[in-house]
């Protein structure tokens, strides 16, 4: 392959819903998709391997996800989707 890494970095169901998918895509196409749960580790990660992508999720109210976009904007390609559960 030869290519950076893509990481992956979700942790709600309403991100895993949306990212892991895409993930899943990448790994078919023979992308090198790597990813965690944990925000520490992610960002060790991330600094480490100066990927060629972070594919994350946000919740509507912040956390990690911004975290990680916050964090390494400008440094590599992030792409974040937006996701919000829904409890009726």
């Amino acid at each position: 392959m030869g290519q950076r890494p893509i990481v992956v970095f979700v942790k709600d169901p309403g991100g895993t819903n949306a990212v892991l998918p895409i993930r899943d895509t990448l790994q078919a196409a023979e992308y090198e998709a790597i990813g965690s749960e944990d925000t520490d580790e992610i960002f060790r990660m991330i600094q480490e391997i100066y990927p060629a992508a972070i594919i994350t999720s946000m919740c509507l109210r912040g956390g990690s996800g911004q975290d990680v976009v916050e964090k390494f904007r400008g440094q590599c390609t992030t792409i974040a989707f937006k996701t919000s559960m829904m409890v009726v």
